[in-house]
């Protein structure tokens, strides 16, 4: 493999968590989703090589982050995705399943996707609940 890979072609970052995530780093969680892609389009500025990302919080989909992301008009191709959290056993542990989504330049599939996602996700929430009263999902 020659080392001129890393250094001269593209970039993808497609496993970026937003300041929307469930689990959102907590200095970020107090930024507007506009003062998020404020910040992070400075950062990525400094990339010229970057082409492609792809935010995935954890079991939701921010389609107001996306629509903020798209309307900024950036050179950067950002792919719809959500990292979701599969409980494997009855004792609690749990997996990570990053998904993609093609609908980078349909409105309504993004609308959909993510009216879908979030909503699933609401309601297996609300099914946890009912039958755990006193216990927290695993995060």
């Amino acid at each position: 493999m020659s080392s001129s890979i890393c250094v001269s072609s593209a970039i993808w970052d497609l496993h970026i968590h937003s300041n929307q995530c469930t689990k959102p780093d907590k200095e970020l969680a107090k930024l507007s989703v506009v003062e998020y892609v404020d910040r992070f389009l400075g950062i990525i500025a400094d990339y010229p090589k970057l082409e492609m990302i792809s935010f995935t919080d954890h079991d939701i989909i921010s389609e107001e982050l996306y629509r903020e992301f798209f309307k900024r008009d950036v050179p950067v191709a950002l792919i719809p995705g959500v990292e979701i959290d599969m409980k494997l056993t009855g004792d609690g542990e749990s997996k990570h399943l990053v998904v993609y989504f093609d609908c980078m330049n349909d409105d309504e599939r993004l609308t959909n996707l993510c009216s879908g996602v979030n909503e699933y996700h609401e309601q297996a929430l609300r099914q946890f609940r009912q039958s755990n009263p006193h216990q927290y999902p695993v995060r």
